[in-house]
């Protein structure tokens, strides 16, 4: 074995496993020559006519132990792949839109006079997973790579921003039963599919083959859980207004209400309010801020019914914007979502002027202000009606989007999926999530307002199928298989994939020495390193403390020069 500054050793052992962490070479050697070996270099292990050559690995540690022997110097050596540590990758991909066809509901001539079309992504931002995979191995400063195993079908959303690129590829690939490997012979990184590989060789130096089963930990099901899931419909709103105590209240309610109501108050004077406290909370609130009452509906029944929520100022979230997209020739894939409108009979300067038919309820013209944890809608103007002389708040509804929370938990309500495995044990389901397959329900109405079915995308934009894709990807990882962990004599040169997990080279040297490599399929050998699951927990909390990465490339830096200060 040697590295610059490695005189001699007494052993030796590199171990190669799947993955974005380095292997690490782990170096005993006498301890007066720890001083001469140099931070970083080539790596090259030789035995007879073979030889491994691993380029640009990095001393990760370098002390002095005490052994039954004495003084012992131990050095801890990493592959390249140190160096994925640091970059970082931004990007925004595949976005998913609220958006879908314009839904003629009796009420806008134009959308009647448009054939909708239903859009899942923003123009301009698909991109395919071994597009991304490129891009990201780029970020990591590779130049030969090979991503061809990873599925090029899928759209997953991506939202990187100055994420380190390693893992963010390992998270890409894992989403869709890939992993992450570094070959050797030919310095590269190669996406492979999880299952699939070599078998291991056949070639007569095996000095024991250890046959058996590496069972996985497999569920009773999976989950796959989605994001909100976003409807559309009318929403009634109630007037209230801002309390002296903070509090939002229906303006009846409200501590300085009127002793006879609002009835008599002129919305453009408010006569009898003149305290400096009070008065400008009522210009800011009264006929201006709405809040949402019942009836809210949840279309979720087959055939078209809804549930109706029970507490709608707590349970819905809104949105600024609506499920229908404009008819915008400069837009012609629909990708730009409407605003919300409000419906209602209130002053008409307000309304817009062109209306079809005449005899329904006018839409507001002008600026809404959507507060969507609240669930408060602000209007520019103060909406109302005057009967008989009397002045009353604008009985209105929005038209809007929003999202709803259970009455038990308070989660969202979300798309979900379920596929089941063949487990010997009853379990809980494995979750799944992926936040950007949603469904977007468009409710339907009758022009007075009554709710009468929904339309929704779950056929559109094929969302089974695309869950389904997600799972199957994760139900790779369950696959039982024969497991094999065989060691040879020599140096037998073995590339890691889908199926072979793990290689280990390990040199004795003096006499009795001797020199062997180990290997496993389907399972993991080494009781030092970490196994995946543990390794995959680390590099992705890893990833997000070198994610404004200057900050990591400086960190390495210094432990390196303290390393060489050392000497």
């Amino acid at each position: 074995m040697t590295f610059p500054g490695l005189s001699t050793f007494t052993k030796a052992e590199y171990v190669l496993s799947q993955g974005i962490s380095p292997g690490k070479c782990t170096i005993e050697l006498p301890q007066e020559l720890i001083s001469g070996i140099q931070a970083t270099g080539d790596l090259t292990i030789s035995y007879g006519d073979e030889s491994i050559t691993l380029p640009n690995c990095l001393v990760d540690s370098a002390h002095i132990d005490q052994s039954l022997q004495g003084y012992i110097g131990r050095l801890t050596i990493l592959d390249r792949r140190w160096l994925w540590k640091f970059g970082y990758i931004s990007g925004h991909y595949n976005v998913r839109l609220p958006s879908g066809s314009n839904a003629d509901e009796g009420f806008n001539s134009q959308a009647r006079a448009v054939d909708g079309s239903s859009t899942k992504i923003r123009s301009g931002t698909e991109m395919a997973p071994q597009d991304i995979a490129t891009q990201c191995l780029q970020a990591m400063g590779e130049q030969n790579f090979d991503v061809s195993a990873l599925p090029n079908d899928a759209r997953p959303e991506i939202d990187w921003s100055w994420t380190n690129p390693a893992e963010a590829l390992q998270a890409l690939c894992e989403g869709l039963g890939c992993r992450v490997t570094y070959v050797i012979d030919s310095d590269s990184v190669t996406v492979v599919a999880v299952g699939q590989g070599q078998p291991l060789p056949d070639n007569g130096l095996q000095t024991f083959i250890s046959q058996g089963m590496n069972p996985p930990n497999t569920p009773s099901s999976l989950k796959l859980v989605g994001g909100p899931t976003i409807f559309q419909g009318f929403v009634n709103l109630e007037a209230v207004g801002i309390d002296t105590d903070g509090s939002i209240q229906p303006i009846n309610l409200l501590s300085y209400r009127p002793t006879d109501g609002w009835q008599s108050e002129d919305p453009n004077l408010f006569p009898s309010f003149k305290d400096a406290e009070i008065r400008p909370l009522v210009e800011k609130s009264i006929y201006k801020m709405w809040r949402v009452t019942s009836p809210v509906y949840i279309p979720n029944q087959p055939g078209g019914g809804a549930d109706l929520i029970t507490q709608p100022d707590q349970q819905v979230h809104l949105y600024d914007r609506l499920v229908d997209t404009h008819f915008d020739p400069n837009d012609p894939g629909k990708t730009i979502p409407k605003k919300p409108e409000i419906w209602g009979n209130f002053d008409p300067v307000f309304k817009q002027t062109i209306q079809s038919p005449t005899t329904t309820p006018g839409t507001y013209k002008n600026g809404i202000t959507v507060d969507g944890e609240r669930s408060l809608i602000i209007t520019e103007d103060k909406l109302y009606s005057v009967q008989g002389g009397q002045f009353f708040p604008a009985e209105i509804r929005i038209k809007i989007a929003y999202s709803a929370r259970h009455d038990d938990d308070w989660e969202f309500s979300r798309f979900t999926q379920d596929m089941q495995l063949d487990s010997v044990v009853e379990t809980q389901p494995q979750i799944v999530h992926r936040q950007e397959i949603f469904l977007k329900v468009v409710g339907q109405f009758d022009t007075k307002f009554n709710f009468t079915g929904y339309t929704d995308n779950r056929d559109t934009d094929k969302l089974e199928d695309e869950a389904n894709y997600y799972l199957q990807a994760a139900a790779q990882e369950y696959i039982e298989q024969d497991s094999f962990d065989i060691p040879y004599a020599g140096l037998v040169p073995i590339q890691v994939d889908g199926l072979i997990q793990q290689v280990t080279y390990s040199i004795q040297s003096g006499p009795g020495g001797k020199t062997m490599t180990r290997a496993s399929l389907a399972t993991e050998h080494n009781p030092f390193v970490l196994p995946w699951q543990a390794r995959r927990r680390i590099e992705r909390e890893r990833g997000d403390a070198f994610r404004k990465t200057d900050t990591g490339r400086r960190m390495h830096d210094n432990i390196v020069s303290s390393f060489l200060g050392s000497k």
